[in-house]
């Protein structure tokens, strides 16, 4: 079983996103029925201070972690996963059908690692859908924890992992 962590590293802000519970209430959301399959343990929610995080975890039922530097949340939330894997998601993006079963196939890998790309928007992405910016990924915990966090998307680019099929979709 995985931990998760769902994040919302404040760069999202002002694109016309929705507020940051709401953001976190959807993207939460979307990982009950990985919960509920026995894929998703532990679940943690991390980001800057002033959105809020103390609300939404006490609602939520979880725990989580703020500071004002996105390496520092990231390693702290990491110190708080308990599964041998963990999945990074960005809040407000919610995984597309197959998701569920794609983390199944990870799960029977030793070395699950794996992205997860935003739904292509631009004509750009649409042509290339590669060029979608990477809105979730999985990797064993302890290569997450090697890393030196600086930031999320960062961090995923060091994962030297294959893009899976699984789509994420912004909930607007």
């Amino acid at each position: 079983m995985a931990s998760a962590i769902v994040f919302l590293s404040g760069k999202e802000a002002g694109d016309g996103r929705p507020d940051p519970a709401l953001a976190f209430a959807r993207s939460l959301g979307a990982l009950v029925p990985a919960a509920v399959a026995g894929l998703i343990r532990d679940v943690t929610i991390a980001g800057l201070p002033g959105q809020g995080l103390g609300t939404i975890a006490d609602h939520a039922g979880r725990g989580f972690v703020e500071a004002a530097a996105e390496g520092d949340w990231l390693r702290g939330a990491l110190d708080l996963a308990k599964g041998p894997d963990c999945l990074l998601l960005c809040a407000g993006y919610v995984p597309g059908p197959g998701f569920i079963e794609e983390l199944r196939d990870l799960k029977h890998l030793s070395s699950a690692r794996g992205l997860f790309r935003a739904m292509p928007v631009s004509w750009h992405q649409r042509l290339a859908p590669r060029l979608a910016p990477v809105a979730a990924a999985i990797a064993p915990l302890d290569l997450w924890r090697a890393q030196q966090p600086r930031d999320f998307r960062h961090m995923a680019r060091r994962l030297k992992a294959r893009t899976l099929r699984t789509v994420m979709h912004w909930i607007s």
